[in-house]
């Protein structure tokens, strides 16, 4: 049978052992320190007589919201600010009386507690230290209080912070800043003020914001915006080297060979590239990429054109470097002929770079004469001619 000497026995060997323990057996102060110790609101289930103020205070520094079950008489000043200095958001469990203008500021530097501060002590100097705490907290903040410079200092903190911004308010630094923090906060910026520079910065924060520049690939959760302009090869380039996720929304007339190197190169990926840029010097650097990861998954290979497939699998395994391969892309394939040759001949690189492109045997041209052929013995001349 359980007895508190034993349950305390196992309870010293291994303190998770605690989860085992009925809190009907809880009658002495070892158990009770051991329960709070393992989990600081078991102090919800220790007997009032033994909350002790070192068991309070034990309970608090493994859960500050433990503060809801001490008792009125042993919470104190010290021990309120013990708490809010673990956890802001203990603060809900301060007696009003003890929620001061220091305790509070306190409170709301270390956690979402604006809401437990009351409303007569909610003053700027508060909320700018709730914003820097937290820029998401801005949504708390009372709106006769969200000036130019406390909505900075909120998307500074977290971007998406922009969508408790103040239409009026923002402006162009305050969207700039809000994308530098968090990209994706691209898509909360007016329209008028997704300029070429803003969308720059936030594709180079993530590149998959890419899909809330205006002119991008369809997406089909999010609708896409009308072309402005804005997104040209060059910030689509920007994107894909800062997400492998990018490719997705880069428009398909804005593909270049530098571009679909680089979402090979860097994110060994095929699905999203256009059929023309899928050569075998290409489809082999993303194989390398990928590979890099770990195992090639099977579907992998579904990507690479059915004609380079066998070529690009026998290159993989004997371990060929893409990058000694010569330049395949279709501004390389416009060379003449003799040069492509050329190409194809240096030592070690005898493959053929475009099985597809094999030509037939050329058939004999015939020979041009001036003389009209003999007519044979049994052939009629026609009507009319002599």
């Amino acid at each position: 049978l359980k007895s508190p000497d034993l349950c305390l026995a196992a309870v010293q060997k291994d303190p998770e052992m605690i989860e085992c323990v009925p809190n009907t057996l809880w009658v002495n102060v070892e158990l009770c320190l051991a329960a709070v110790k393992y989990r600081g609101n078991n102090l919800g289930d220790v007997p009032e007589q033994f909350k002790t103020e070192a068991i309070c205070r034990t309970a608090l520094e493994n859960d500050p919201r433990a503060l809801a079950y001490v008792p009125k008489e042993l919470i104190t000043p010290e021990l309120c600010l013990a708490a809010v200095q673990k956890s802001g958001d203990a603060l809900e469990f301060v007696p009003e009386k003890l929620r001061t203008a220091e305790l509070c500021l306190i409170a709301v530097q270390h956690g979402a507690a604006i809401g437990y501060v009351p409303k007569n002590l909610v003053t700027p100097a508060l909320c700018l230290a709730v914003v820097k705490y937290s820029g998401y907290a801005l949504q708390s903040v009372p709106e006769n209080l969200r000036t130019p410079e406390l909505c900075l200092a909120a998307v500074q903190q977290y971007g998406g912070a922009l969508k408790y911004v103040p239409e009026a308010l923002r402006t162009a630094e305050v969207c700039l800043a809000a994308v530098r923090s968090y990209d994706s906060a691209l898509q909360i910026v007016p329209e008028e003020l997704r300029t070429a520079e803003l969308c720059l910065e936030a594709v180079r924060c993530g590149g998959v914001a890419l899909r809330y520049v205006p002119g991008a690939e369809y997406d089909p959760n999010y609708g896409g915006l009308p072309d402005t302009g804005v997104i040209t090869s060059e910030l689509c380039l920007e994107a894909v080297k800062h997400s492998s996720r990018a490719a997705e929304y880069v428009p398909k007339n804005l593909w270049t060979w530098e571009m679909a190197l680089a979402e090979a190169r860097i994110n060994g990926s095929l699905s999203y590239l256009p059929k023309k840029f899928q050569t075998l010097k290409l489809c082999l650097i993303a194989v390398r990429r990928k590979s890099a990861e770990g195992d090639l998954p099977g579907y992998y290979w579904k990507f690479i054109p059915k004609n380079l497939l066998g070529k690009v699998q026998e290159l993989y395994r004997e371990d060929v470097d893409p990058e000694s391969l010569p330049d395949d892309g279709p501004s390389e394939k416009k060379k003449s002929g003799a040069g492509a040759k050329t190409a194809a001949k240096k030592p070690g690189l005898a493959i053929d770079l475009d099985p597809a492109a094999k030509k037939a045997p050329a058939k004999p041209v015939a020979k041009i004469t001036d003389k009209k052929p003999a007519m044979k013995a049994t052939e009629k001349k026609p009507a009319g001619k002599k």
